[in-house]
């Protein structure tokens, strides 16, 4: 199968961009129909696109774990997983994500299970996400082992964000720093150079260094 872009309208007159796993064109739009959407254009993606997940759009953390809490809850609550994934789906806004649980759909109709099917995403499973749905799958307690992703990503999440804080003060410090050594080289090595030259002093190799380094 190949990957094509494409843009569509969804019946709330939305317009939707993504990239989808089909057979051809024709395949495409039956696979969108399914979700009431209309296929504006698409065309074949690029082999780049296809073969590195490096450069695949990601959802952000939020989103995943919005999905994650959200199927959890349907699942434990006593809806049959294709249902609760096509539940999903139709209220999601983020198209990368949206296109993946579309994918995700088509390959659990075909018999896969969850974990297999979000494995051929691991640009947004990760290995534990995959492993619990596994164990959840094995035990008949999936909705419950999501919880548990949902927990992980929590962590994820929180870790990113104390990193993120944690790195503002080194970062403002370095800013402050590199300002003053700017201002030092452009404003005063040139005032000082001039004052020595007015004493005829003889300027040492070190300053001579300094001053290139003002130049440049």
């Amino acid at each position: 199968m190949a990957k094509f872009k494409y843009k569509a309208l969804h019946p709330s007159g939305r317009t939707l961009r993504g990239v989808l796993e089909a057979q051809d064109i024709y395949d495409l739009t039956q696979l969108l129909e399914k979700s009431e959407i209309t296929l504006l254009w698409a065309r074949e993606a690029r082999p780049l696109s296809l073969n590195f997940s490096l450069f695949q759009k990601s959802p952000k953390p939020r989103d995943l774990i919005e999905f994650t809490f959200q199927i959890s809850r349907l699942l434990e609550s006593g809806v049959p997983l294709l249902e609760s994934l096509q539940e999903i789906k139709s209220h999601l806004n983020h198209s990368s994500l949206r296109d993946v649980i579309v994918e995700i759909i088509r390959e659990v109709e075909g018999g896969k299970s969850l974990s297999d099917a979000s494995s051929q995403h691991s640009h947004i499973f990760d290995e534990v996400t995959l492993g619990l749905m596994s164990v959840g799958e094995k035990t008949g307690k999936l909705g419950l082992m999501l919880n548990e992703v949902l927990n992980h990503l929590k962590w994820k999440d929180g870790l990113r964000r104390d990193s993120e804080k944690a790195l503002r003060y080194p970062i403002l410090l370095s800013s402050l720093m590199m300002a003053a050594i700017i201002t030092l080289l452009i404003i005063l090595v040139p005032q000082m150079v001039d004052f020595l030259t007015s004493l005829g002093v003889e300027i040492l190799t070190s300053t001579r260094l300094l001053i290139a380094g003002a130049d440049f």
